[in-house]
């Protein structure tokens, strides 16, 4: 039976913290001279080479000017925490989505399949607003709220929460925790497909029904044997309706 090792940053980066030529050193550092770098607590470390990886700009925010609902600006309304749904959208930003953002897959897991599902979700959104002629689509402030507490509950007995700084809680050692509450599997099944109950939706029509057009399907129209009968079928397969 294939072994089923969860992937770590690359193969041998956590044997290497364990050899007799490597010292992990957790205090932060107080400042760097010609030879080496001086600690918080006290120590010195002489060095040959310094390798800056200082982590990522986690503001969240976009660098661009954003407005949503009566006039309301996401830098604002993301300040000082941000107020996201599953990591890719806003309350109060109709027709809105981000990748990977606040409380999304940070640290649980590989990211790759997390970006194609997200996309995967916005493309799904982004068909029910051209079919159903949807102006604007917005997720419900209570319901986020709701999920909120659901990861802030989750993350009260998980490794995040210790007493240390982190760019996951926007380097502080008591901020909130910016990350999903679960694994990245579990993550990847929470946003499969969309909870389409959990947004407002205001449509372009005065009638929500008006996508229904002429009564004909596109099938109909072009006179399609296949796309006319796509419930023909040699095996259990999904199948739809053009």
């Amino acid at each position: 039976m294939a072994s089923r090792v969860p992937p770590t940053h690359t193969p041998g980066y956590l044997e290497a913290l364990i050899q007799p030529n490597t010292e992990p050193v957790y205090s932060d550092i107080v400042s760097i001279d010609e030879t080496g770098l001086h600690t918080e607590d006290g120590n010195f470390h002489e060095v040959d080479l310094i390798v800056c990886a200082t982590g990522f700009d986690m503001a969240w925010t976009p660098h661009f000017e954003l407005r949503g609902v009566d006039d309301a600006r996401i830098q604002d309304a993301w300040s000082p925490v941000p107020n996201c749904y599953l990591g890719i959208a806003a309350p109060g930003f109709p027709n809105y989505w981000v990748m990977n953002g606040p409380r999304g897959n940070l640290c649980n897991g590989t990211v790759i399949p997390c970006f194609e599902t997200q996309l995967d979700y916005v493309i799904q959104a982004a068909k029910k607003i051209q079919s159903d002629r949807i102006r604007a689509i917005e997720v419900k402030q209570d319901i986020t709220t709701a999920l909120n507490k659901y990861i802030d509950t989750w993350h009260e007995g998980g490794v995040w929460s210790g007493e240390c700084k982190s760019w996951y809680k926007n380097n502080t050692k008591g901020g909130k925790i910016m990350c999903w509450g679960g694994s990245s599997i579990h993550y990847l099944k929470s946003i499969k497909y969309p909870r389409w109950e959990h947004y407002h939706i205001r449509y372009i029509d005065d009638n929500p029904w008006a996508f229904l057009g002429n009564g004909r399907t596109k099938g109909e129209w072009y006179d399609d044997f296949e796309m006319m009968t796509p419930y023909f079928r040699l095996s259990h397969t999904p199948w739809d309706i053009e």
